[in-house]
């Protein structure tokens, strides 16, 4: 399955009115038996302190990052099954979050991360965020975490040097408001 392998899938997202900087956005995808493991979150640490160094120039908005959840739900009525990531009830969207979004602070990043993925603590958080909703999907269990991280970058910061591909404008499809180019580092 896609979502139960560790892995970074990584988006630089072009927006025309800011033609010199990018939204760099990391996702972390890490499955269920890769949360009792500190190293795990210590190996995510390294990977942005590396490639979003604090005092690196060029940093127009710093790292922040989120936790949230990929869970299976299975449907009341019909037992279907989907694998959903978020919250499947969108007004309600906080509720769904694992946490909200804070500014990396590479000292303190590992053993907040791994407190707040624990599965218990993931469980309890994304079971009852559909609880009193008129749905016939419930959770089932969870999959994976993913550490979302993201910030606002001017060219001239040393990613750029490092993944010149993220300097490039991505695909603009019909809109063109916002142009993405995506890779995956590792899983």
């Amino acid at each position: 399955m896609e979502r139960d392998r560790f892995k970074l899938n990584a988006a630089a997202i072009y927006d025309p009115r800011q033609p010199n900087q990018r939204v760099l956005v990391y996702n972390f995808n890490i499955p269920l038996d890769r949360l009792y493991d500190l190293a795990t979150f210590e190996f995510v640490r390294q990977v942005l302190e590396t490639d979003f160094p604090p005092q690196a120039t060029g940093v127009v908005v710093p790292l922040y990052f989120q936790l949230s959840a990929v869970y299976l739900l299975v449907n009341g009525n019909t037992n279907e099954e989907r694998i959903w990531t978020g919250s499947f009830h969108p007004r309600a969207r906080d509720a769904a979050q694992i946490t909200d979004f804070r500014v990396f602070e590479p000292a303190t990043f590992p053993n907040y991360a791994f407190e707040n993925s624990q599965p218990l603590r993931v469980i309890n958080k994304v079971s009852t965020f559909g609880d009193g909703l008129d749905s016939v999907w419930r959770f089932q269990r969870l999959i994976s975490v993913v550490v979302s991280c993201q910030a606002t970058l001017h060219l001239i910061h040393p990613i750029f040097d490092r993944h010149a591909k993220f300097r490039q404008h991505g695909h603009g499809g019909a809109t063109k408001k916002n142009w993405k180019v995506h890779t995956t580092f590792f899983d």
